[in-house]
């Protein structure tokens, strides 16, 4: 049963964001735009690499959280720093960002799509930055501090070595 508990979670997690990012593209794709877009031309193409890219983000970071030890209540026991977690603090949320952007270029949806979705993603920050960050720098001290020194929130850069 150990082991595929994390297949699980990593199932759970993909449906979640999986019905999450496909509401929000049936509310913002335009009417004449079928569900299966065809062809039309390069942002399609564009699209499609960077849905690509952000899939592949998600599963490794997903596959990095599933894996964890956990704790009672199903907190990991550990600071993530390994995989995604190297290159940027939250590699799941990002990968999310990056998949949106592609299907509203897959889609064709039109610039208001794109307030909307900065507005969802400045959101997703504050959430971020006044909810999750202060609990996890409550559970780890001075370890997260010097993660969040060395590792950048939204944009990936390689490790530092320091």
């Amino acid at each position: 049963m150990a082991r595929t508990q994390p297949v699980l979670d990593v199932v759970l997690r993909a449906i979640v964001w999986t019905a999450a990012v496909s509401l929000w593209t049936s509310l913002n794709k335009p009417d004449d735009v079928p569900v299966i877009p065809v062809w039309a031309g390069v942002p399609t193409l564009v699209g499609a690499i960077v849905v690509l890219g952000g899939l592949v983000l998600y599963c490794s970071a997903a596959l990095v959280l599933a894996r964890a030890p956990k704790v009672a209540g199903g907190m990991p026991d550990h600071l993530f720093t390994q995989g995604p977690f190297a290159y940027v603090r939250n590699p799941l949320y990002l990968s999310i960002i990056i998949i949106v952007i592609g299907l509203t270029l897959i889609y064709r949806m039109p610039p208001l799509s794109y307030l909307k979705l900065a507005l969802l993603f400045t959101a997703g920050h504050l959430a971020i930055v006044f909810l999750e960050e202060p609990k996890i720098r409550t559970r780890f001290g001075a370890a997260y501090d010097d993660y969040c020194r060395r590792v950048p929130r939204w944009l990936p850069r390689p490790p530092s070595r320091g």
